[in-house]
């Protein structure tokens, strides 16, 4: 990176932390005023949530391989937007076919605290600069180990997410366009309905609160195929069940999903691929 782009990014992780550390502070003054365990754990079988991984692995390989068959007759540029279109699509057909035509009964309890589209958006982009506090902290861990790594001499040359190389290749306004709604609308509602929605509340109901916050939080890190950003994918895992349980409402984490990712983006757009 040149001069430019090095302070830019400086200034940008600048404010973002310095508002982070605000929410923060704030998150944790008012933290024992709120009631805990506010997520209805889902009271299942496994049957039921077996089935519903079966559905869910199901249309996931459908849309995956409807998705390369259409990206093989597109201009490299669109190649991968067909998969990243059709998979989050195809999560929330499945969930909602899993709530609607089985046993499979989740849907209805999935918020237990209601609020105004302006109020659970407020608290999504909130939970997100309270985020960013544990994610700065995990982020520098993962760069003093790469320079230590560096230093011994172990090559730290790993690949870019596929998604990042997307972007950096993108030029035609349609096709930034679609990447950004697939990244920003439509990752987030599909993630968040299975991990949160799904496979938080599933393990809540079966091992309670912390344990289904660390397995979900770290299968959320591992789905990503992302070496030098597990640690980071896993800190937004936590954060996501964590702003879930404290708000009651699957939206917010929506929200918080949503604005990590539009940030991710931006970044990418401005400055080009960071470190992390």
């Amino acid at each position: 990176m040149d001069a430019a782009t090095v302070v830019g990014v400086l200034l940008w992780t600048s404010v973002l932390l310095v508002a982070g550390i605000c929410a923060f502070v704030r998150a944790a003054v008012n933290e024992h005023r709120l009631p805990a365990n506010k997520v209805i754990a889902w009271e299942t079988s496994w049957q039921d949530f077996g089935f519903c991984l079966w559905l869910f692995f199901t249309f996931y390989f459908l849309s995956t391989v409807g998705g390369s068959f259409i990206g093989e007759l597109l201009p490299d540029e669109f190649s991968m937007l067909p998969i990243m279109l059709m998979v989050p699509c195809a999560v929330i057909l499945c969930v909602l076919i899993g709530n609607h035509y089985a046993r499979v009964k989740f849907f209805g309890t999935l918020n237990s605290e209601k609020h105004s589209p302006p109020k659970l958006a407020w608290l999504g982009f909130e939970n997100f600069l309270v985020s960013i506090v544990p994610l700065f902290c995990v982020q520098m861990g993962m760069l003093a180990l790469l320079a230590a790594w560096k230093y011994f001499g172990v090559d730290t040359n790993f690949p870019q997410q596929n998604v990042v190389e997307l972007l950096m290749k993108m030029e035609h306004p349609l096709a930034l366009g679609l990447f950004a709604f697939s990244v920003v609308v439509l990752a987030p509602l599909s993630e968040e309905l299975f991990f949160r929605g799904v496979l938080y509340r599933f393990l809540k109901g079966k091992f309670g609160a912390t344990a289904a916050l660390v397995v979900s939080g770290v299968l959320f890190g591992l789905i990503h195929f992302n070496f030098l950003g597990f640690l980071g994918l896993t800190t937004i895992g936590l954060m996501l069940a964590w702003s879930y349980e404290r708000s009651g409402n699957i939206a917010v984490p929506m929200f918080l999903h949503a604005s990590f990712n539009a940030n991710s983006v931006a970044v990418m757009l401005l400055f080009g691929p960071t470190p992390l």
